[in-house]
């Protein structure tokens, strides 16, 4: 952080991914864990007071599917769930949220953290995380390319788009400290809104979206259902209470189509020859999350941004 002037903020995106931490423990931990509480003790000795710092953590920090498990893939969940996670991954990010807390109790850093399910629809090369087929069902066939889904079709997942995303680490970060605090309190992690779907919605979803004289020009996709890796998605909830993140006003999640649409609008260099949408949704069903005020005048801000495998 030397040679940054004015207030100090750090978005921590990086992190090894859950099938690449299963794959290799040592790593996930330097990577997640260690790396993690390198960033904060930066931030905490920066220089600045209470500089904030913004965490990208997961839903993998909770488990369930297990008899001995506390929740069931049935019930409602909420930032007040326990952390029972499954996973290396979700174990290093359930590690981040308390050092989050801890740190902001001390009064070191700032702390607001995002609980992100699986993004979709993700641009470029798939990433190392065990749902990242749902993002390939639908980048893939767009771009000719025949999508294989390890996950059975009718598994229901959560996920949201990456506009709603960033705009909730946006927000997180725009919010004033006191509003932060008030409603946070010394949990200074939220979920953020979500939808559940499944790999076969996603299909049908896709074939809506692109009109119906280009569908020849789709990739297709493959069912080859792993049963094991269907269970462990399986039994990630999918209910979830999101009353403290509308709280902080962030943004619901669009429906499906809506995302396939978006991804289209702004990674159209990456559709297929041929690949043609059908018409349009309104411009008003389209609104929210994207329309907002003019840009206020701010103090000069240092940013640190952070990113990895994730």
């Amino acid at each position: 952080f030397e040679g940054c002037h004015g207030a100090i903020s750090v978005f921590h995106l990086g992190a090894m991914m859950s099938g690449q931490g299963e794959a290799d423990f040592d790593r996930c931990m330097a990577v997640n864990l260690f790396g993690t509480l390198n960033l904060l003790e930066s931030a905490r000795n920066c220089g600045h007071a209470r500089p904030k710092f913004v965490l990208a953590s997961a839903g993998a920090t909770l488990g369930s599917g297990a008899p001995t498990d506390f929740i069931s893939k049935e019930d409602v969940v909420s930032d007040a769930t326990r952390a029972t996670p499954h996973t290396t991954y979700g174990m290093t990010k359930a590690c981040a949220e308390l050092l989050l807390s801890d740190y902001s109790r001390k009064g070191f850093i700032d702390g607001r953290g995002c609980r992100l399910p699986t993004v979709v629809v993700r641009a470029g090369e798939p990433n190392g995380a065990t749902t990242s087929c749902f993002s390939a069902l639908v980048r893939d066939p767009l771009s000719g390319v025949d999508a294989h889904m390890p996950i059975a079709p009718d598994v229901p997942h959560a996920v949201t788009d990456y506009q709603t995303a960033v705009s909730a680490l946006v927000r997180m970060h725009e919010l004033p400290q006191q509003e932060v605090d008030d409603v946070l309190g010394f949990d200074r992690t939220v979920f953020v809104p979500n939808v559940a779907v499944t790999l076969r919605e996603l299909e049908l979803a896709l074939q809506r979206v692109v009109s119906p004289r280009a569908l020849a020009s789709l990739g297709k996709v493959h069912y080859s259902p792993d049963d094991r890796l269907s269970k462990i998605v399986g039994s990630f909830p999918t209910k979830v209470d999101f009353s403290r993140a509308r709280a902080l006003g962030l943004a619901e999640c669009p429906p499906i189509e809506q995302m396939i649409r978006t991804y289209c609008d702004d990674f159209a260099h990456a559709l297929a020859p041929g690949v043609e949408l059908s018409p349009p949704y309104s411009a008003a069903a389209a609104g929210g999350a994207a329309a907002g005020a003019a840009a206020a005048p701010r103090d000069k801000v240092s940013v640190v941004l952070v990113t990895g495998g994730g």
